[in-house]
């Protein structure tokens, strides 16, 4: 146990000092003469490093309480751990296509790029919900149905993906939509409910 706490400290502390060196380099291409293709990169390798750090920071922070409350949910842990790893690959991804280290015309590395993107938006955002805690069947409800409508619309998405971004009927996309609009409302609904009904 300890040394899983030591590894997630070790793992915070690079991430830290990784995204202020992320930042100072950002500011500089910002501050600096000329606004070149290497100042874009660095830009753009920022706020890779910034989004897909949120992302991952979500899915552990809700690892993290899994582990201090020990409650051995194994779902909570899976929607988690797969979100780092969506996180993870993301932003390796992100990177190598930034540099030039991977081809742009490559469909494949896009694909499997924007699958990881809506991976770990999906499950940081299922991971912040999931921190709701009540015994109140109306809170729990809404949070079920909006975990739901969570995995229905990155579901939808992938589907887009995998399909090379081609076009699906009106109807898909109409149905797309209306699972995009419960999933807000009960994003916004759920904690609300938590507070009016404590």
């Amino acid at each position: 146990m300890q040394n899983n706490t030591g590894s997630k400290k070790t793992f915070l502390n690079i991430l830290i000092i990784s995204l202020i060196i992320s930042a100072v380099l950002a500011i500089m291409a910002f501050l600096g003469g000329s606004f070149g293709g290497t100042q874009l990169k660095i830009i753009l390798s920022t706020l890779a490093m910034a989004g897909f750090s949120l992302t991952s920071l979500c899915c552990a922070s809700l690892l993290e309480k899994l582990r201090v409350c020990k409650e051995m949910n194994q779902r909570k842990r899976l929607i988690a751990r797969f979100g780092m790893i969506c996180s993870t690959l993301g932003f390796i991804l992100a990177i190598m296509l930034i540099w030039g280290l991977l081809s742009i015309e490559n469909m494949l590395i896009w694909q499997v790029m924007l699958v990881s993107i809506i991976g770990a938006a999906s499950c940081s955002h299922a991971c912040l919900l999931l921190h709701i805690q009540s015994k109140n069947l109306a809170v729990n409800s809404s949070l079920s149905m909006t975990l739901i409508m969570i995995f229905l619309v990155a579901f939808m998405l992938f589907s887009l993906v995998v399909n090379g971004l081609k076009g699906e009927n009106i109807t898909w996309y109409r149905v797309l939509g209306v699972f995009a609009i419960l999933d807000t409302l009960g994003t916004l609904i759920t904690p609300i409910l938590l507070k009016t009904t404590a």
